[in-house]
């Protein structure tokens, strides 16, 4: 496992040295949809891949709702999901209201065991010719 990069170009405006800099871009992954992640655990599963997508459409549904109700869903070893919200800050208390509220969200919290896991994680550079955007050309050893 290995999360992949490439290097770019970028024209940095703000901080205390502004000016063209150069960094690693992350190389988005494939995403796993609710079959995709069905059909890798039947593998590993004596259960069909039908009661697999069947299980995990109601855990969605469920973490929805759970959600929704405010909630938070601890997902096993990967941490937990929180309903939060952001608040418009007002000079009495009589004005808190429903209308104060300005932006309801999830908030992913990691567990410590899955932090210590990405943590651990190996990251490798990805050949430029493969990717487009605003990769530069170098000559400089992958780290």
């Amino acid at each position: 496992m290995a999360i992949r990069f490439v290097k770019v170009k970028r024209r940095i405006v703000v901080g205390a040295t502004p000016g063209i800099k150069f960094l690693a871009r992350m190389v988005p992954g494939n995403v796993i949809d609710m079959k995709g992640l069905a059909e890798r655990v039947s593998k590993t599963s004596s259960l069909s891949r039908g009661d697999i997508y069947s299980v995990v459409l109601q855990i969605s549904d469920i973490m929805t709702m759970e959600l929704l109700e405010g909630n938070q869903v601890q997902i096993g070893e990967i941490g937990k999901v929180i309903p939060k919200f952001s608040a418009k800050a007002v000079d009495t208390l009589e004005e808190v209201d429903v209308s104060t509220i300005k932006r309801v969200y999830a908030d992913f919290s990691p567990s410590v065991e899955f932090r210590k896991k990405m943590d651990e994680l190996k990251v490798k550079i990805e050949p430029l010719e493969d990717i487009t955007g605003l990769q530069i050309e170098t000559n400089t050893p992958n780290p």
